[in-house]
């Protein structure tokens, strides 16, 4: 074989850096597109992502107003039923009361007229 001359080493340097050269282009473009995808697609899943903790932030403050509206109108509602239950209770013994005077009236006018015949 022949000895190599510098010019031919030169040339196939040349002819080699250029095929790594195009090489690179055609490995590293996709990737750097590919990159730059992925970093749009993180941005908008990390907006996403904010606005849903936003939404659940929200959600938990409604529900947390619904949940003590709801304890208040509990509350009212027993209160309620309490007052409505001392009325009953008070309706009840003044009925009951009558009753009993009614009865001692019957009573009575039994006797009396037992006592006039």
């Amino acid at each position: 074989m022949d000895k190599m001359t510098e010019a031919q080493f030169m040339g196939m340097l040349v002819v080699a850096l250029i095929s790594l050269f195009a090489l690179f282009k055609v490995v590293a473009k996709p990737l750097i597109k590919g990159l730059t995808e992925l970093t749009k697609s993180i941005t908008m899943l990390d907006a996403s992502v904010n606005r849903l903790q936003s939404d659940v932030a929200n959600i938990k403050s409604d529900i947390e107003k619904e949940t003590e509206h709801s304890s208040q109108s509990r509350k009212r509602l027993w209160a309620h039923n309490d007052e409505q239950d001392k009325k009953l209770e008070n309706h009840e013994k003044r009925i009951w009361h009558l009753e009993l005077q009614n009865k001692e009236v019957k009573h009575e006018n039994q006797l009396e007229s037992k006592t006039e015949k």
